[in-house]
């Protein structure tokens, strides 16, 4: 999610699909801009292992379409959602300009 606003949707699965099919998935359902695509590893609660994740970053208000590109162009994978934030333009503006000030004063 970037200061323009944005959706990042993160998915558990059971079978993990290459980013270069997800991108070309969503790239023809044309999801612009680019959606960034980035696999994650995080320890499990007490049990010392580590879980993986997908995570998808679209524009704001295409975390709907994402997710239903990505279920239903790879049932095989299981992918089930387990967190989606959204940042609307607005506060991603107000976060940019308390970025620059931040970085001016310091």
């Amino acid at each position: 999610v970037d200061f323009s606003g944005g959706t990042a949707v993160t998915f558990v699965y059971t079978e993990k699909v290459p980013s270069e099919n997800i991108r070309a998935a969503l790239d023809e359902a044309g999801l612009k801009p680019e959606p960034m695509i980035q696999y994650q590893k995080a320890a499990g609660e007490g049990t010392g292992t580590k879980k993986e994740y997908l995570e998808i970053k679209v524009g704001f208000d295409q975390g709907t379409k994402a997710t239903e590109v990505v279920m239903s162009k790879f049932p095989q994978a299981g992918f089930q959602i387990v967190k989606e934030d959204s940042v609307g333009p607005q506060i991603g503006a107000e976060l940019q300009k308390k970025a620059i000030i931040a970085v001016i004063l310091s």
